[in-house]
């Protein structure tokens, strides 16, 4: 095998292992941001269970003011 072959098949070892790194690294950041999406979720759903609680709370308040 010639010198430039040898060279080519380097290069071409190289560029897959620089390939599966950034796959691993892609995957690794999807499965970050899975967890970010998650926790913002469940905080969201929180903020909004207090906000309607908070809401329902003064309506009956302001309702049984009325009467």
């Amino acid at each position: 095998m010639n010198a430039l072959k040898q060279q080519q098949l380097a290069e071409l070892q190289r560029a897959r292992n620089a390939l599966n790194t950034a796959e691993q690294q892609v995957e690794l950041a999807l499965q970050q941001l899975g967890q970010v999406v998650s926790a913002a979720d469940q905080q969201f759903n929180s903020l909004q269970q207090q906000t309607s609680n908070a809401l329902s709370a003064g309506s009956k308040r302001t309702w049984f003011i009325r009467w």
